[in-house]
C-alpha cells in the first residue's frame, strides 16, 4: 500500500481535529456546526487560528471550552454574508412586482430574514415594504448568535459606495431616494430610526430551534449555502412548518428547492431568483 504524503496526512489530521472541536462546542454550548459545508468550517477555523495566533483546532477548542468570548469569535466567521444593500436589485424588483401585490391582501403582514449578517438585506427589504406594502408589516430578523445579532441591530451597515447603493435602489424599483431611509456618515449608510422600528432582531439557530410564528414571506437566500445538503434538507423543513399558506419563499435559486421534501409544494414564481410560492400544505 502506498504511503501518504505529509500534506495529505496534515489535511486528515486538520481533518480530524476540526471535527474533534466542532463535538466539543456541540456537547459545550449546545452550537451543532457539524453539518455545515466543510470548505465554510475549514475557512472559518483556519481564520480563528490566525487571529488568535494558535496552531492547531486542538489548542482552539481547549480556549474555546473556557473561554466563551472566544466561542462568539468562532460564530462571528458563520455570519450571513449579505452583499450590498438592494443588491441584487433585480431580486428585490421582483419581489416589488410579484409579491408585494399578493402581500397587500393580507391585513398585517410577517417577513422573516434568516441570516442577519451586516444588516444589508433586512432593512433593504424593510425600505421596500415601507414603500410599496401599505399595510402593518413587521420584518424578524435573526442569526445564529447574539453578537452577530447585535451588530445588525445597532443599523451599523458595512461601509458601501453610497452611488453604487443608490443606483441599486432605483433599480430595484424604489421611489424615493435613498436618503429617505439611509443616512450617510463619513460612508456607513445607517438606517432611519422609522425604518429600524420595522425590524425585530432575536438569535435563532436553524439547526435545533424550532419554528417561532407563521410568516408571510420567508428569505433565506444566503444561508442556505453555508450547509451541507442533510442540514440544508432540515432547514427547509423548519421554513416551510414556520410558511403561513399562500406564503413567498425566497431562496438562493431554483436548486434549492430541490433540497425540500415539500418541493411539489411549491410553485416557482421567479426562477431566476428563487422566488416561490406554497401552494400545499
Amino acid at each position: 500500500m502506498a504511503r501518504e504524503g505529509p500534506a495529505v496526512a496534515e489535511e486528515k489530521l486538520e481533518a480530524l481535529e476540526v471535527g474533534l472541536l466542532l463535538e466539543g462546542v456541540h456537547r459545550r454550548y449546545g452550537y451543532d456546526l457539524r453539518d455545515y459545508s466543510p470548505d465554510l468550517l475549514r475557512a472559518a477555523v483556519r481564520k480563528v487560528l490566525a487571529e488568535e495566533r494558535m496552531g492547531s483546532p486542538t489548542a482552539l477548542l481547549e480556549r474555546i471550552l473556557r473561554e466563551p468570548a472566544c466561542l462568539e469569535r468562532l460564530l462571528g466567521e458563520f455570519a450571513t454574508p449579505n452583499g450590498g444593500l438592494f443588491s441584487p436589485s433585480g431580486f428585490y424588483r421582483s419581489l416589488g412586482r410579484n409579491v408585494v401585490p399578493y402581500l397587500r391582501t393580507y391585513p398585517s403582514v410577517r417577513v422573516w430574514v434568516m441570516g442577519c449578517g451586516g444588516g444589508e438585506e433586512i432593512y433593504s427589504v424593510a425600505a421596500l415594504l415601507q414603500e410599496q406594502l401599505s399595510r402593518p408589516f413587521r420584518v424578524y430578523a435573526t442569526d445564529i448568535h447574539e453578537s452577530i445579532v447585535a451588530r445588525a441591530s445597532r443599523g451599523d451597515v458595512p461601509e458601501q459606495d453610497p452611488e453604487t447603493a443608490e443606483r441599486d435602489y432605483l433599480q430595484a424599483g424604489g421611489r424615493k431616494s435613498l436618503s429617505a431611509h439611509f443616512r450617510n456618515a463619513q460612508g456607513k449608510l445607517l438606517p432611519s430610526a422609522q425604518l429600524r422600528k420595522r425590524v425585530v432582531f432575536s438569535s435563532h439557530f436553524p439547526v435545533t430551534d424550532a419554528p417561532f410564528n407563521e410568516f408571510n414571506l420567508v428569505l433565506c437566500r444566503r444561508m442556505l449555502a453555508s450547509f451541507g445538503e442533510p442540514l440544508k434538507a432540515r432547514v427547509l423543513e423548519l421554513v416551510h412548518e414556520s410558511l403561513a399558506p399562500f406564503g413567498f419563499l425566497g431562496l438562493g435559486g431554483e436548486k434549492d428547492i430541490l433540497s425540500s421534501s415539500h418541493r411539489a409544494a411549491y410553485e416557482p414564481i421567479d426562477r431566476r431568483y428563487g422566488l416561490f410560492r406554497k401552494v400545499k400544505p
